[in-house]
């Protein structure tokens, strides 16, 4: 947990200023100049994005929706049947917020509509009038501008608004996720369901959910533009021109069938994409180990594996998502074909008018069918998919001793509990309230500050025949000590497990008087400094910290530290020895003035002098008057303990009021575990600091900032990208044919314009027909091989890259996984990873295609009326102009945005490592804050990602506003084609602002391909480039011979171990004494070649230095 900043200090306290601007402001989003201005001289940080809006601030999403999920469930469970989540999500705006959205797709809706009617009576004007310019000219131009602006800010502010929404949403799923984690989650549920399914639920399944929201709103109105699109067909050309409608009728049909089909392979995808996370973060908590054994090859090849039939579903998946996508382009052409071709043959001409509404009027129906149904449906279905996932997770049933919901408070809230008894059957029921015993008969008398068990049996699974601990029952008074000794997997742990109600029991209750401070077997430490760890959030008191650090024998290794208990220990307390974080961690339990201290076997890990002195002033003087319960196995120990119980395989197999030696029968059990130890007394010289400390540096101890490029997203990045997946001669040829299929759709509408101008029998001439079908057809058909070949080609550099990144990673020094958090190595392959799977392979087609279409939008007029060129030079140089000042903060902001989501991810995977630490001292608010914190960060960045392109959207209208007006006042004086050209223009209008859109949502979305092209390029450890391995045969005889060993841990750092030289013979046993932080560990991580030591070290004959580490 870091440090909570200051009342008043944060960032996230100041103005927003969306707040202060006016209504203009809002309306052409004026209020981002600031930020766009300062991203267009330098790259923006942190310190530049906008604070959160208080609507916007995690803790108001999370109560907002944890009330909405409770009386979703209240409800449902009161009639009977099952809460469904996306009721409670669709609670969480007011109906004042569904009219405005309701109100702006009307107005889109009915511009939409309009403008083709306008310009209709203004085409038809224009052939009755010739005399030029007139008072009516002027007023259908005037309304044409008004139209098309109106079109545009209101698509503008819906889709920011959606968007918004769906940030929202996600925002507040993240957070009830992580809330139940923090109060409900067991740690016997944490294995089953932690390690990849929650990073994927709080990293994908709530992205969808976001982008769902936007999408939903395209499929809610598509059937209203359909109708209004075909009324005006029905009214202006009659009956006959609904044939094409008849097409996209079929097509919807199919695009239902194939989006239900995509939603199951988007299951299919979570659920490989979930054991694979799970198998990469059990690699990376456990890097050591990996490397200790030598199995970074073969996990390399187990995730690789995972990640090939993850590939499978997600090519298919995308198969699908991209050949919806393709037909956007290319199913207007084919139905305005269908209806020409039937008007020809019931004996109609097809003027230009008629022609001009027809395209019109299909290209609004194309638009709704191929945004609703193409690109959103899929989208709607995965996110409800991954709605039902997080509805699975939230109603599942955990057996904490907490209330099934958390208060409708906007902080969590713990009670301290004068008494509290847990009974087995609040975990079957699922009602795990905490009950006072003055309700409760007892025959343990709680009226004493006391502790008991009463016969207590508990089990992990809940599982009768696999009990952890069977019949249990003792009692400890205020000032008494419970040791706890056993063999290896007696139960210990488990007994304390019970007591804190992380483990079921099965029967039996268990009761305490107040609170209680538990002191982990591996001690849990999280990133920050000595001090932080120690007083975990609470207020600094001088006095009783100083005392503390006494009788936890801490003060002489803090005067070692260069800055004290200001020393950044690193992720996961690296840079302390084994003996200094159990220090810590028992030193933060005293700090919390609690009354019952539960101490997991914590005298193991520090040397016997260090031992002796925590044992006499720390728990038998410092704590003398609270209740001890102290699991060991050391004899030293348990000799001055009054009372003692053994545990064997879970049953209490004897209780006592003294551990002798002589008379104990199961004193077996205890010298089983001590017989392998021995107590090596230290020289009295001055405690020597881990080496880490003064070798990393302060420098390398703190967890470093996540590195980033700045600038734009290079051309090298996107050929790299391509070039993983492709040969350059493939690359081009690919390139080729989508320039290719691209003139066949110009191609096609080019045509249609010369149709208008043929007479009735050259329209209705094989030949005339045939050249418009075979445009049309093969430019339809082209686009899906297409698509489907750049989607292919995309994926195959995405499994590429992985696959690199992987064996990148797991070559990387130990050093990297100590000073990088976990959740920033797994957001590159949660996030980052989902990103080049489902996103980039049909937005970059989709990217490109939209932007050769609209420069054939302006092109084609500019043919129609060279006029038009001595406006559309200045009006595309503004464009571009735009274009560039945007996307120089668009893009860093984007940068920042996917930056700010490791550290929400890296704290979730923290809480979970100490969930019994978080609870037993009552510290979930403060981690609870700390998560709104780094989410808030995060929120406001993603917030300015759409505000930014909403900004740009605004300033494309206006250019598209200036180009048709130009056409239509070009039209008055130059009459060949108009229609053609106001058609293409009025396209513009949507697909410019789409193209700009799709674009930087792409650029964008690279930034995830930089960022796993980053970690590819991995420093590896030096013994993985070697290629020299000894026989078979090696190691015949087990000598070692070290000559002038040194170690440093850091390139230029101090030396660790210095020109150390030894010679054990073959069977030789040797040990290794010295204080805590002497340099045992350096010793063995030097023979590890973690990191790779200088001099020479030497099993057998054979240097190791040389040997390939694979």
């Amino acid at each position: 947990m870091e440090r909570d900043e200051p009342a008043g200090s944060s960032r996230f306290t100041a103005p927003h200023p969306y707040d202060s601007a006016n209504w203009l402001s809002r309306v052409t989003l004026q209020w981002m100049n600031t930020v766009l201005k300062l991203g267009s001289r330098k790259p923006l940080g942190k310190e530049d994005i906008f604070p959160v809006r208080e609507e916007d601030s995690m803790d108001q999403l999370v109560l907002k929706l944890e009330i909405k999920w409770q009386r979703e469930v209240y409800i449902s469970r009161a009639q009977g049947c099952k809460p469904h989540m996306w009721r409670a999500l669709s609670r969480m705006f007011s109906w004042r917020a569904y009219m405005t959205l309701f109100i702006l797709k009307v107005l889109r809706l009915l511009a939409s509509v309009f403008l083709p009617l306008l310009l209709w009576f203004f085409l038809s004007y224009l052939e009755q009038e010739q005399q030029g310019y007139s008072v009516s000219t002027i007023l259908f131009v005037g309304g044409i501008i008004v139209v098309v602006v109106t079109k545009g800010l209101t698509k503008n502010h819906y889709t920011g608004m959606t968007k918004i929404w769906g940030i929202r949403l996600k925002v507040a799923c993240i957070g009830l996720i992580y809330k139940k984690i923090l109060t409900k989650l067991k740690r016997s549920d944490v294995q089953e369901i932690i390690s990849g399914k929650t990073i994927n639920l709080v990293s994908n399944d709530a992205r969808k959910i976001e982008k769902a929201v936007w999408d939903l709103s395209n499929i809610v109105f598509f059937p209203i533009e359909i109708l209004a699109a075909c009324a005006v067909l029905l009214t202006l050309i009659g009956w006959k021109a609904l044939a094409g409608v008849s097409f996209y009728v079929v097509l919807i049909c199919c695009i239902i069938v194939l989006s239900h089909q995509s939603g199951k392979l988007r299951l299919k995808t979570q659920e490989a994409r979930d054991k694979r996370l799970e198998v990469m973060n059990e690699v990376v908590q456990n890097v050591r180990a990996v490397k200790i054994h030598a199995w970074e090859m073969k996990f390399a090849e187990i995730i690789n594996q995972l990640r090939r039939r993850e590939m499978w579903f997600v090519q298919l998946r995308g198969f699908i998502v991209s050949g919806l996508n393709s037909v956007g382009f290319t199913t207007a052409p084919l139905a305005s074909l269908l209806s020409i071709i039937t008007l020809i043959a019931t004996g109609e001409q097809i003027t230009a008018f008629a022609m001009f509404t027809i395209l019109s009027c299909l290209n609004v129906i194309n638009d709704s069918v191929t945004m609703a149904m193409g690109f959103s449906l899929p989208y709607v279905a995965e996110g409800y998919i991954a709605v039902k996932r997080i509805e699975k997770f939230m109603l599942r049933q955990f057996g904490l001793t907490s209330a099934l919901f958390a208060k409708q408070d906007r902080r969590l809230k713990r009670k301290r509990c004068s008494t509290a008894v847990f009974r087995p059957e609040s975990f079957r029921s699922g009602d795990t309230k905490l009950h006072s015993v003055s309700k409760t008969p007892t025959k343990i008398d709680t009226e004493k500050n006391g502790l008991s068990m009463v016969r207590v049996s508990a089990s992990w699974d809940r599982r009768e025949d696999r009990r952890a601990l069977t019949n249990v029952t003792f009692f400890v008074s205020q000032g008494e000590m419970l040791a706890v000794t056993g063999p290896v997997g007696s139960g210990k742990s488990s007994l304390l497990m019970a007591i804190l109600g992380e483990l079921p029991t099965i029967s039996g209750t268990v009761a305490f008087n107040g609170t209680v401070a538990y002191v982990p077997q591996i001690p849990w430490v999280f990133s920050g400094t000595v001090r932080d760890n120690i007083l975990f959030g609470r207020h600094l008191d001088i006095k009783r910290y100083n005392e503390i650090l006494d009788v936890c024998c801490m003060q002489p290794d803090l005067q070692n530290f260069s800055k004290g208990d200001l020393t950044e220990i690193g992720h996961r307390g690296v840079s302390l020895s084994g003996g200094q974080r159990v220090r810590v961690s028992l030193a933060r339990a005293l700090y919390s003035a609690a009354d019952i201290y539960l101490l997991d076997d914590p005298l193991s890990a520090v040397d016997a002098k260090v031992g002796k002195h925590l044992f006499n002033n720390c728990i038998c003087g410092f704590l003398s008057n609270r209740i001890r319960v102290l699991v060991t196995h050391q004899r030293n120990y348990l000799t001055h303990i009054p009372n003692v119980m053994v545990l064997n395989n879970g049953v209490q197999v004897e209780e006592g009021h003294c551990f002798r030696e002589e008379d104990s029968k199961t004193f077996q059990f205890v010298s089983q575990t001590e017989s392998a130890k021995a107590t090596c007394k230290s020289p009295p010289h001055r405690p020597t600091q881990l080496p880490h400390q003064e070798d990393l540096g302060d420098q390398t101890l703190k967890i470093e900032e996540e590195d980033r490029n700045t600038g734009s997203i290079t051309w090298k990045t996107y050929w790299s990208y391509i070039r993983t997946a492709l040969r350059v001669p493939f690359v081009l040829c690919l390139f080729l044919a989508v320039l290719g299929i691209k003139g066949l759709l110009v191609a096609s509408y080019w045509w249609a314009s010369q149709v208008t101008q043929m007479s009735q029998e050259g329209q209705r001439s094989f030949t005339t027909l045939g050249i418009y079908g075979a445009l049309v057809g093969s430019s339809f058909l082209g686009n899906i091989v297409v698509s489907f070949l750049v989607c292919l080609t995309l994926l195959l550099a995405s499994e590429m890259l992985h696959n690199k990144m992987v064996l990148a990673v797991l070559k990387a020094p130990v050093l990297f996984f100590d000073k990088t958090l976990v959740g920033r190595i797994l957001n590159r392959f949660s996030k980052d990873i989902s990103v080049m799977d489902d996103d980039l392979p049909t937005r970059f087609l989709l990217a490109v295609e939209v932007s050769l279409f609209s420069i054939s939008t302006v092109l084609l007029p500019i043919a129609a009326n060279a006029w038009l060129i001595l406006v559309a030079i200045p009006v595309v140089a503004v464009v571009l102009c735009y274009g560039r000042y945007y996307i120089k903060s668009s893009r860093e902001i984007k940068r920042l945005e996917a930056i700010t989501c490791s550290p929400v991810y890296s704290h979730i995977l923290e809480t979970v490592a100490g969930l019994e630490v978080i609870r037993s001292s009552q510290m979930e608010q403060g981690f609870l804050k700390s998560l709104f914190r780094h989410q808030d960060e995060n929120t406001s960045a993603a917030i300015m990602v759409i505000t930014s392109t909403q900004w740009l959207s605004v300033r494309m209208t206006t250019a598209c506003s200036l180009m048709i007006a130009a056409a239509a006042i070009g039209a008055v004086l130059v009459t060949q084609s108009p229609g053609m050209s106001l058609s293409f223009l009025l396209e513009s209008l949507d697909e410019v602002q789409y193209g700009v859109k799709v674009s930087s949502e792409v650029e964008n979305n690279m930034t995830s391909v930089e960022r796993v092209m980053w970690y590819t390029a991995l420093e590896a450890e030096p013994g993985y480039s070697t290629r020299s391995c000894p026989p078979s045969s090696w190691p015949q005889r087990g000598n070692l011979t070290i000559s002038r060993m040194s170690l440093r841990y850091t390139k230029g750092g101090p030396l660790v171990l210095k020109d150390i030289s030894v010679s054990i013979a073959d069977k030789e046993k040797i040990g290794i004494a010295g204080r805590t932080g002497a340099g045992k560990s350096s010793i063995v991580a030097a023979l590890l070649r973690m990191p790779e030591p200088e001099g020479e070290v030497r099993i057998g004959y054979f240097i190791i230095a040389i040997d390939d580490l694979n």
